[in-house]
């Protein structure tokens, strides 16, 4: 996990994260994910980002709990791009974000499938005159995957989450 953008260090072990702060994390020198901006070229900020996210629980008899989500992982891929005349601070993103079996279901609850999601986005600011617009397209559920999360509410009556989106934000100040 290369988080030289959080900690000051080049890389971090996640399990030393803490609620408390990430300046105190001890590092390593582990090198399998990092891409250097002078090798490719390019400024990543992060270079990449992968993160799992977690949650069990169990009842005192040992049953499981309702409404835990379920495991998930995330990969985001960022790159900012040289500066035009008209657009600055460009960026692309690239993330996937793989969720899994939900098989621990709690009393009243049904097991849920795995999924995978791509979402892209790009972005800059746009300046025009002394205006400047900061704009970005973003393309949620790329291959528009039908899947159902296991905490939705409407999962009882069948009804998937929704399909491929994609959103256009515009920003100026006046």
């Amino acid at each position: 996990y290369t988080a030289d953008w959080i900690t000051g260090h080049p890389f971090v072990e996640t399990e030393n994260f803490t609620e408390e702060s990430f300046s105190s994390t001890p590092y390593c020198n582990k090198q399998f994910f990092y891409r250097s901006a002078k090798e490719n070229k390019a400024i990543f900020e992060p270079p990449h980002i992968l993160i799992k996210e977690s949650v069990t629980g169990k009842k005192s008899n040992g049953d499981n709990l309702p409404l835990i989500p379920a495991n998930k992982w995330n990969n985001s891929f960022k790159t900012e791009f040289k500066s035009t005349k008209y657009f600055k601070e460009s960026f692309a993103v690239v993330n996937v974000e793989y969720t899994l079996n939900q098989n621990n279901s709690g009393e009243f609850e049904t097991k849920s499938n795995d999924y995978t999601l791509v979402n892209l986005g790009f972005g800059g600011k746009v300046v025009l005159g002394k205006t400047a617009f900061d704009v970005n397209l973003n393309a949620n559920n790329l291959l528009d995957k039908t899947y159902i999360s296991h905490l939705s509410r409407l999962k009882t009556d069948g009804i998937p989450n929704i399909g491929r989106n994609i959103v256009l934000g515009v920003n100026f100040t006046i």
